[in-house]
């Protein structure tokens, strides 16, 4: 996955300033993953097993998952939705339909 679709983007771009920075999930924490990203990244790698630690559950990790989660929460909630039925279609739609 990353060798075939991320890096290649990646190269593509100016990377001097370039930090990359992932959660702690056991399929980017393997040892497999870390050896192509060190190769990549060297010392701009920011992860549980990287040269940056980082914690485990900071929100600045994963923006959009609490920015997009809270934006979508606050729409889909508008009209006081009563049943967990209720509370997916609007997100759903969101997600798909934006």
């Amino acid at each position: 996955m990353l060798e075939e679709f991320f890096l290649p983007r990646i190269n593509e771009l100016d990377q001097g300033d370039i930090l990359f920075q992932q959660d702690g999930a056991t399929a980017h924490t393997s040892r497999a993953s870390m050896a192509v990203l060190r190769e990549h990244f060297s010392e701009r790698l920011i992860s549980i097993r990287g040269d940056l630690e980082w914690p485990a559950r900071s929100p600045d990790l994963s923006p959009c998952y609490f920015y997009l989660w809270r934006y979508l929460k606050s729409r889909a909630y508008v009209n006081r939705p009563r049943s967990l039925p209720e509370k997916k279609l609007p997100i759903f739609s969101m997600l798909i339909l934006g």
